[in-house]
């Protein structure tokens, strides 16, 4: 593992920050696990050098964590004024892309790919149908249907002739945990072996390409040079009307509520009520 600290104070906050003292300390209670680098995550320089001391010392970059972050403020986030947002953004929100920017570009990273990778190898190497991001998977008679996202808000249904390989999207899945008994039993049960057909003979088939609910807007860029302004405008946090509560109500006083609803694009045009 590398360790990365700036090891300096930061005068935008008004507390102490890290030394180089205790940076070391993490390598002697470490010895041989861990190496330490001062950089900071505001420089992309400086993270590149991380990048190399890891390739130099472990053979490459497996996983990369953003933990850097500095406590200011305390209020909601479009209160902050401009010193605290000064503060608060460029470690708490710019080290995440200058880290993958620094990780994505390194020559290790076309050298080691990760596991993100082996669904694709997989396919290759059997010659099955590949499809990734799935949502939602069913199997029967002999294929199996699965929808995944799309970009811009789409989703695809497509039809698989198994076996396949499918790349699950991790938002929203539970796996589902053996119990320890069949974990144990599955360490000396036989594993079937099947002849995959080839994806250029049985190849994936889409059968639709809907929008998802709800549908995405697209919002103008706000206006203001101040980062809460532009926040604020965003969000609505300074312009949203109050709720409103509705219950029964007559005919006339409906069809207005429908009017309400279609403003804020909470109800489809031209449905029926």
């Amino acid at each position: 593992m590398v360790a990365v600290d700036r090891c300096a104070d930061d005068n935008r906050v008004s507390y102490p920050l890290a030394t180089r003292e205790e940076l070391a300390a993490l390598v002697e209670e470490f010895p041989g696990a861990v190496a330490d680098v001062v950089a900071d995550v505001q420089d992309r320089t400086t993270l590149a050098d991380a990048v190399a001391v890891a390739e130099y010392r472990f053979g490459g970059v497996d996983a990369a964590v953003a933990a850097a972050a500095v406590m200011a403020g305390g209020q909601m986030l479009w209160e902050e004024d401009h010193d605290e947002w000064h503060a608060l953004f460029p470690v708490c929100v710019d080290e995440v892309a200058n880290l993958g920017k620094v990780r994505c570009t390194c020559p290790d990273r076309v050298r080691r790919p990760g596991p993100g990778t082996v669904p694709a190898f997989l396919a290759a190497e059997f010659g099955a149908v590949q499809a990734f991001g799935v949502v939602r998977g069913q199997e029967g008679g002999g294929e199996l249907l699965v929808h995944r996202r799309l970009d811009h808000g789409r989703r695809e249904a497509l039809r698989l002739a198994t076996p396949a390989v499918v790349s699950v999207e991790a938002a929203g899945v539970r796996p589902r945990r053996a119990a320890l008994p069949e974990v144990r039993a599955a360490r000396r049960r036989e594993i079937a072996v099947v002849d995959a057909p080839s994806a250029d003979e049985a190849p994936a088939r889409v059968l639709s390409r809907d929008p998802l609910r709800p549908r995405t807007h697209a919002l103008a860029p706000p206006a203001g040079t101040r980062p809460r302004e532009r926040l604020a405008q965003l969000t609505g946090a300074s312009t949203s009307a109050p709720a409103r509560v509705v219950g029964r109500m007559p005919a006339s006083e409906a069809v207005d509520e429908l009017g309400y609803l279609r403003e804020r694009a909470c109800h489809p045009e031209g449905s029926r009520p």
